[in-house]
């Protein structure tokens, strides 16, 4: 299905208006030794910068519905490649592909990111600029996509200089090494990244996310259901998340929190953890991403809680 086919739904948040803004000044593509093309810094980039914005290009399914066969689904990529116009064709067609699939297959293998059109279903989608920038198991940039406008955004995660390679992750931040090696395994490389090379580093890393999985099991077990437990295992998920970069996890564990101290009656504490959660799931994803719309409801239900214990 061709993305500019798609009627798009109006979305509240005006960021998101507007055809593809111009980036180009924040990055150039260029060829990467071991890495094929890649987007390197042209300037400086602050920290929750915008530095790409693009509408999807080509939308397909991640896995064909049981009355359609999968062949069935490839034809319709085909059809979907076959109306775009003939400068996105040709763009498309000079991308990374994989060897042994049929072009447009290969095409949605090795570029396509992952989205959400609907709460129950997954399609995949390619933006062919952002595509352009490779994966970093600990990277400078993430992305958020709107379903409401097939846009993906670029933000910066981090300070990045001039002459510095933009990367996401394409993996779940929080999983460990092998995990990771299996997942990057299906866009046909070895990630070879200091976080996974170097011993010292992966080891420890792994150790700390093993830990991170380990803390949400044990808030959730009944012994742990008390304001003394929940603070000293808060206190040593944020060291461990600030200890492994992986800040656009706290909307989740701050929402955890939010709901563990609600049913513990303290509305003040878990009203605080809300709206922490809301604000860190507002940076993090698109205006209408449904943690977005969830945390909203939960600081709602809160608050009214709040209000009839007065």
């Amino acid at each position: 299905m061709a993305a500019e086919a798609v009627p798009l739904l109006e979305d509240r948040n005006p960021q998101w208006y507007g055809p593809n803004q111009d980036f180009t000044s924040l990055h150039v593509v260029e060829d990467i030794p071991g890495r094929g093309k890649g987007a390197i810094a042209t300037q400086d980039i602050s920290k929750g910068e915008l530095v790409m914005s693009e509408s999807a290009v080509l939308v397909g399914m991640m896995e064909p519905p049981r009355q359609i066969a999968t062949e069935h689904l490839k034809i319709l990529d085909v059809i979907a490649f076959e109306q775009l116009a003939e400068a996105q064709r040709k763009r498309l067609s000079e991308m990374a592909t994989v060897p042994g699939r049929e072009v447009i297959n290969g095409i949605f293998h090795t570029n396509a990111f992952g989205i959400g059109l609907s709460d129950d279903s997954n399609h995949r989608a390619v933006f062919p600029e952002i595509a352009r920038i490779n994966h970093d198991c600990d990277p400078n940039c993430y992305v958020r996509f709107s379903r409401n406008r097939l846009r993906m955004e670029v933000i910066a995660y981090r300070d990045i200089e001039a002459g510095e390679e933009l990367s996401v992750a394409y993996t779940p931040l929080n999983i460990q090494t092998e995990a990771r090696q299996k997942a990057l395994r299906l866009w046909g490389f070895n990630c070879t990244c200091s976080l996974c090379t170097k011993p010292h580093l992966r080891d420890r890393s792994d150790r700390n996310r093993q830990r991170i999985q380990g803390v949400v099991v044990e808030m959730g077990k009944p012994e742990n259901r008390n304001h003394q437990a929940l603070t000293e295992l808060s206190d040593e998920m944020l060291e461990l998340i600030g200890t492994e970069k992986l800040t656009a996890l706290l909307g989740d564990f701050y929402g955890m929190l939010a709901e563990s101290f609600s049913r513990l009656g303290d509305s003040d504490t878990a009203l605080k953890y809300a709206n922490l959660a809301l604000t860190h799931q507002q940076e993090f994803r698109s205006p209408d991403h449904k943690r977005v719309g969830d945390m909203r409801k939960l600081v709602d239900e809160i608050r009214n809680t709040k209000a009839k214990n007065r």
